[in-house]
């Protein structure tokens, strides 16, 4: 019998947590291309339905910054498309072949970026005295996620670096 020595990546999430993230990122590139887009781009780069959804949004939810597109959204807006969009397609594939920690620095990057954007954001919605109480809440409600996901990537991440070392050996024979 021959032993030999091999090298096996350890597992930093677990199936759980991984399966949250790749529903996450593969969602949002959709959702980055066709909706978010819009308050950038102009609008008949886009399917009829596809804008109809974004106006019923509009109107549904009172969402007034999809709605009045500030220039400090807008600048927000393409660095989710300029920035953001790539890495969402990059994190789907690492995290679909398990191979996350290989790129650990970016899913850092992206966590600190989005988790700090949302605060303006989520700031507008629950000062925003033209909304009632109800709209800001709902509004709250539907941004919510894109600030508690990326604020659990960021503690998760983090806790992966500080615990170190990519790869262990493992013998087999």
């Amino acid at each position: 019998r021959r032993s030999r020595m091999t090298s096996r990546k350890q597992t930093m999430l677990g199936p759980p947590w991984r399966g949250v993230l790749l529903v996450y990122f593969a969602t949002h590139v959709p959702i980055t291309a066709l909706i978010d887009s819009q308050a950038v781009l102009p609008r008949h780069f886009f399917p009829e339905i596809i804008r109809r959804l974004l106006d019923w949004h509009i109107t549904t939810h009172s969402d007034i910054l999809m709605e009045n597109k500030p220039n400090w959204f807008r600048c927000l807006i393409w660095t989710e498309i300029v920035l953001q969009l790539p890495f969402f397609v990059l994190a789907t594939w690492y995290l679909a072949k398990t191979r996350e920690f290989e790129i650990r620095y970016l899913f850092i990057t992206y966590a600190s970026h989005v988790t700090t954007t949302m605060v303006p954001i989520l700031g507008t919605f629950l000062l925003e005295e033209s909304l009632s109480w109800r709209t800001r809440g709902v509004l709250i409600a539907i941004y919510c996620p894109y600030l508690v996901v990326p604020l659990a990537i960021l503690i998760l991440f983090w806790k992966m670096e500080r615990r170190g070392g990519v790869k262990k050996d493992v013998k087999t024979s």
